[in-house]
């Protein structure tokens, strides 16, 4: 992993351009976005940007301002990402899907690029920003447009840890870079996914039903029990608290089983597996046992079906 792949101050600008090359560099390494600056001739901004496994991670500090992403931008964007935004000093409202999210220090909510969104900070702050890929966060958690603009504490519970998680990353980015960054980047996902389904359970305006709440619960409990190669559809709907029926007909809207999709969450992560340089030693076949495959074979064919290639010749081209 690169250490930094951005790094940006206001003050290697002249004054009077500060904020104009600020909303640049924040349109060119975030999204096309609106800006209004309270003080533009008094602005300070600081923007850091480097890679953690399948998503990135940043730091940004600003002078107060009004970030917002129009209709317009939104439809012309080729981006489709995701924004875990974690606040480390001062205070921000983020709003979205007619929700706003009050952020302190330690609090973090989801932003979506894919629909217009506003961001305002009233006071000088500073923020984390874990941008994912769409498919990533999708393919455990399903829709998230109900999940947006939802604040999640970082005080005590699954937000607290998540929060303190996210928080270590900038201190300990040179400790990790090329050495597992991957597995940091879905640890820090996985807590997050965690931390909404929480919130989703706990409220119900957060989501537009039980049933999302339900699969909520479902692909929770998948991501907990799929290392485990002993365990069984019955085992992971037990562990949500629902009937294997139950769990199929809340996949069947995903258009896919229970069994499916276990097969599937375990097939790409055995390919994540493969594709980290900090995993090159191990075999094949003691990454699919690890994720819960018991017969090689089955595994290999399992494989080529989902990404076109066997295991061993997917890692060969990959390096």
């Amino acid at each position: 992993m690169q250490l930094v792949q951005l790094q940006f101050s206001t003050n290697t600008v002249h004054p009077r351009d500060r904020f104009d090359f600020w909303h640049e560099v924040a349109c060119k390494s975030y999204v096309d976005c609106e800006c209004r600056a309270e003080h533009p001739s008094r602005f300070e901004g600081h923007v850091e940007i480097a890679p953690l496994g399948h998503a990135s991670l940043s730091t940004y500090s600003n002078a107060p301002v009004h970030i917002w992403r129009t209709q317009r931008q939104v439809s012309r964007a080729q981006a489709d990402d995701l924004y875990l935004c974690l606040q480390l000093d001062g205070a921000c409202q983020i709003s979205q899907d007619g929700r706003d999210a009050m952020l302190e220090p330690g609090d973090f909510c989801l932003a979506d690029t894919a629909r217009t969104c506003s961001f305002r900070y009233p006071t000088k702050s500073r923020q984390l920003v874990l941008k994912i890929a769409r498919p990533q966060m999708e393919s455990r958690i399903g829709n998230l447009r109900s999940l947006t603009a939802l604040t999640v504490r970082g005080v005590d519970g699954i937000g607290g840890l998540a929060s303190d998680f996210m928080r270590m990353l900038p201190r300990y980015r040179r400790a990790i870079s090329g050495l597992g960054d991957l597995q940091v980047a879905n640890q820090a996902l996985g807590l997050t996914v965690l931390a909404l389904s929480e919130i989703a359970g706990r409220s119900g305006i957060t989501l537009s039903s039980a049933a999302a709440a339900a699969l909520l619960r479902l692909k929770g409990a998948v991501e907990a029990c799929i290392s485990h190669h002993a365990v069984r559809c019955p085992d992971i709907a037990a562990a949500a608290g629902m009937s294997v029926r139950y769990a199929n007909h809340l996949l069947l809207q995903e258009g896919a089983s229970l069994e499916r999709y276990i097969q599937c969450r375990r097939l790409e992560k055995c390919r994540e597996a493969m594709l980290d340089p900090a995993q090159e030693r191990r075999s094949i076949s003691e990454i699919a046992f690890s994720w819960g495959f018991a017969d090689a074979s089955h595994f290999s064919r399992s494989f080529k079906a989902a990404y076109g290639a066997s295991p061993r010749d997917y890692r060969r081209e990959a390096r």
